[in-house]
């Protein structure tokens, strides 16, 4: 998959996702995603927080970590536990495409 296209893949996977489980469509939620997926392939919440404030979104580490959960449960991205307080995170795509 090339990187043009993954933003328009994942952004379309977490529509239906929001839409199957009743969220709102946040232009919070689609930041993120964006900044994940043009990122590295591992990342960690401190680090993205800090990547988005360098563009001048202000954005708290909550609505980071509610994301992050979200984003998981949606299977674009994969919680990897390094130890008890530190979590790394990986792009996925756990869907099958037609």
């Amino acid at each position: 998959m090339k990187n043009g296209n993954n933003f328009e893949i994942v952004k379309k996977i977490l529509d239906e996702y929001l839409i199957q489980h009743g969220q709102r469509k946040t232009q919070e939620r689609y930041t993120i995603l964006k900044e994940i997926y043009a990122g590295e392939e591992h990342f960690d919440a401190v680090t993205l927080h800090y990547h988005l404030s360098l563009k001048q979104f202000k954005i708290s580490m909550g609505t980071i970590y509610n994301n992050m959960k979200l984003f998981e449960k949606a299977g674009l991205i994969t919680k990897n536990r390094l130890d008890r307080r530190m979590s790394q995170y990986t792009k996925s795509l756990k869907h099958k495409f037609s």
